[in-house]
């Protein structure tokens, strides 16, 4: 479980760490609609990971104390609970990132 766990976390964070670059200049003419689109989609995007943020955190608080005062029957039930938390969290922390290089990928096939 533990060799699980960290290979969850280091998922988790060369995920959370891509960086998609180009080099030199690059000119895109965007209509003001398109602009407008993306800000729009960048906002509801944003707004669903903060709400997805904050109910895994409350969530995991939630766990965390009801581990803390489960007796030792009750926390083994609480850790086989555990991964598909975990698995959760790392969807709505890689999701965002996610869809940004797929909008990104088909933005550059479409020019």
């Amino acid at each position: 479980m533990k060799k699980f766990l960290i290979m969850v976390m280091v998922i988790v964070l060369t995920m959370s760490t891509v960086v998609l670059a180009a080099p030199g200049n690059i000119s895109v003419n965007v209509s003001p609609v398109q602009q407008d689109t993306g800000n729009f989609g960048n906002i509801i995007t944003g707004a669903i990971q903060a709400v997805a943020i904050i109910v895994a955190v409350a969530i995991l608080m939630y766990v965390g104390v009801k581990f803390m005062l489960a007796s030792p029957a009750e926390k083994a039930n609480l850790k086989g609970a555990l991964v598909p938390y975990i698995v959760g969290a790392i969807l709505v922390f890689a999701a965002v990132p996610l869809v940004n290089v797929i909008v990104g990928m088909t933005n550059n096939m479409s020019n």
